[in-house]
């Protein structure tokens, strides 16, 4: 079975941010086909570089890449399947910068793994994984986190991101 939806809750307003993820997500792929092997070295981050403090932006670039159809397929149907609903209970921005930190952890985790690899790494895989563990539920069935602990998780990271990049 494909899931494409959750039919326990509904979004009240319009998933703009997980829309946008996707498109994002579809042009970069659409740009790996057209400019091949040197387009995918160039965007996706090699841990050995990131240690070395090289191309530390190809962190974020390679969120939005993809390995081939049925990796970008796979990731984008989950993350229409489980995202909306989190966007809508957090709130779009807060949601960004949660999808954005999950794909960020995900990346910093593989590196800390294997720091001297000098292998390309790209993929949603980690930040649409964060969505997923967003609606896994306890063994009361209650989602866990609870909606409410997430908004209130994604509260302080936004409040502690304010304060580092000096937003009033």
């Amino acid at each position: 079975m494909i899931p494409l939806g959750d039919i326990d809750r509904k979004p009240v307003r319009a998933p703009v941010v997980t829309g946008a993820i996707i498109a994002i997500n579809l042009y970069a792929f659409v740009l790996e086909f057209l400019f091949g092997a040197p387009f995918i070295f160039r965007w996706s981050y090699i841990p050995a570089e990131i240690t070395a403090g090289a191309d530390l932006i190809t962190l974020l670039t390679a969120m939005f890449m993809h390995a081939g159809l049925l990796h970008i397929a796979g990731n984008m149907i989950f993350l229409w399947a489980f995202a909306p609903e989190i966007e809508d209970a957090m709130g779009r921005f807060r949601f960004l910068v949660f999808y954005l930190a999950g794909g960020l952890v995900a990346s910093l985790a593989q590196i800390i793994m294997i720091p001297q690899s000098d292998v390309p790494n790209l993929g949603a895989s980690g930040a649409i994984a964060a969505d997923k563990l967003a609606k896994l539920p306890d063994a009361t069935g209650a989602v866990f986190p609870s909606l409410d602990q997430l908004n209130a998780a994604s509260k302080t990271i936004t409040e502690k991101w304010d304060a580092v990049v000096g937003v009033a």
